[in-house]
């Protein structure tokens, strides 16, 4: 059991790591191909702002629901369903 989480403590640290290293914003493919206008030949931007405005914003995001999915994880696991789950996971019959 503790080499189970053991593992899982790592994989979580791995998946931090690789969400805190962030992209570049302009190397994303929907400014690649944003349609132009005919009449001026500018592109209509899909996403307001710069590219590097819209990484961050993105960025930060992803970290929000970061949270948001380690603070539900957190609630449900000490309520009586989470409980109840953790009985279950240990006595499949119950």
């Amino acid at each position: 059991m503790r080499a189970l989480r053991a593992r899982a403590r790592v994989a979580a640290a791995v998946l931090l790591a690789g969400l805190a290293a962030p992209a570049g914003a302009s190397s994303f493919p929907v400014f690649d191909n944003d349609p132009v206008d005919s009449s001026s030949g500018r592109p209509y931007p899909i996403l307001p702002g710069t590219p590097r405005e819209v990484g961050i914003f993105f960025y930060l995001v992803m970290w929000a629901l970061v949270a948001l999915t380690f603070i539900l994880t957190a609630l449900i696991a000490r309520s009586k369903f989470g409980f109840s789950l953790q009985c279950i996971r240990q006595n499949e019959s119950a």
